[in-house]
């Protein structure tokens, strides 16, 4: 659940308003000096979620530092679940969770934000999380989550962060965006672009390393292939 108290807190000891209004008027969000200090001393107690993101990103904080369960846990989320009543198979009720709320599957492992990383096909656990943590688009999909090491994709993501991916289908796809993919052997988060040639760019958010391009004549292609899309994060903090 948001805590307001908890949020303006936060909001109160990282950054002063004048600083967070600019800082919001560079993302593109309007918000006067005024409605700001109404923010910072609990005055608004249901920020909209935009805000809530936005600002949280500003202070460098993850967002689910501004909820009082924090990342929603499993035992918690199991005691108050609810289950189908025309599932009559008491061994195996069906389960019913809130609409807020997804389960998604944490594989062991990690991917690589700058250096190559490693994935078994192994399901670590099975975590409960707020469903606006993912991209509208993939919501419906099935999610699995992955720790990041490495600083090629800062800020966007730091080391020990969690990754959110929609599965690709046959390596199929064509527009550009973050992926998961699969190089040489080594599993990487990145930015790729598909040009209109054929050949495919790969890139970092981090400015310090540099992009690569992979011709579509070269035999790189090869061991190149797409694992996921990205469809959320996990901010440690």
């Amino acid at each position: 659940m948001f805590d307001y108290l908890i949020f303006s807190k936060i909001v109160k000891d990282k950054i002063k308003a004048e600083e967070l209004s600019k800082e919001l008027k560079k993302r593109g969000i309007e918000l006067s000096v005024a409605s700001i200090k109404k923010y910072k001393n609990g005055t608004v107690k249901n920020p909209p979620y935009e805000i809530i993101t936005t600002i949280a990103d500003i202070c460098e904080v993850s967002f689910l530092d501004f909820f009082t369960d924090g990342q929603i846990q499993k035992e918690k989320i199991e005691q108050n679940i609810s289950y189908d009543k025309n599932n009559h198979n008491s061994l195996s009720p069906k389960i019913v969770l809130p609409e807020n709320v997804k389960k998604i599957s944490l594989l062991y492992g990690y991917v690589g934000a700058g250096s190559g990383g490693l994935v078994e096909d192994i399901v670590l656990d099975e975590i409960y999380i707020d469903i606006n943590l993912i991209l509208s688009k993939y919501k419906n999909n099935d999610i699995f989550g992955i720790q990041i090491i490495g600083d090629s994709m800062t800020p966007y993501v730091n080391a020990k962060d969690i990754i959110l991916y929609s599965p690709v289908e046959d390596n199929f796809v064509r527009s550009d965006g973050k992926y998961i993919i699969n190089k040489n052997g080594d599993l990487m988060l990145k930015n790729i672009k598909f040009c209109l040639n054929g050949d495919i760019v790969i890139s970092s958010e981090n400015k310090a390393y540099e992009s690569e391009t992979i011709s579509k004549e070269s035999q790189e292609l090869d061991n190149f292939s797409v694992i996921g899309r990205v469809a959320g994060r996990i901010l440690k903090g």
